[in-house]
């Protein structure tokens, strides 16, 4: 079974800049990854949109969650927001999947962001190419395993 990409099937919320009618209809826009509140309203009304559109079966991705925690004055306020997010896709019985760069951040902050999720898969660099490890999913490796 293949998948299905297109623009009628993506929506993207872009935290970098104005709203803009070149952008299309499959993104909104906020000024900055600061403005969460934006960033939620956006993507509400896209989720929405999606799902009366039938999509029954909605899946959500923040690339990176390290831009927010950047510009955000308090990482609690980065907290709320993705558990929210998530705390939505749940009760749609969907799927999130999100990013964060340990390196720039503390284990504190990454582990209470880790939280609001279900499961957390960490990559890295080993002697043989990308290494992951799998924690809080059911039958997957818990060791660091190579991904080739």
């Amino acid at each position: 079974m293949g998948c299905d990409v297109s623009g009628g099937r993506v929506r993207v919320v872009d935290c970098n800049r104005a709203d803009d009618e070149a952008l299309g209809e499959s993104v909104t826009a906020v000024t900055s990854p600061a403005d969460l509140t934006g960033i939620g309203i956006e993507y509400s009304g896209q989720y929405e949109e999606m799902y009366a559109r039938g999509y029954d079966a909605v899946r959500t991705g923040i690339y990176t969650l390290t831009p927010l925690l950047v510009f955000s004055e308090d990482v609690r306020s980065v907290f709320r927001f993705v558990n929210i997010v998530t705390s939505r896709v749940r009760t749609a019985d969907g799927l999130s999947v999100c990013v964060i760069d340990p390196e720039a951040h503390d284990d504190q902050v990454v582990g209470s962001i880790a939280q609001s999720f279900d499961g957390r898969i960490d990559v890295r660099g080993g002697d043989d190419g990308p290494e992951i490890r799998v924690q809080g999913l059911p039958d997957q490796p818990t060791e660091w395993t190579p991904m080739g």
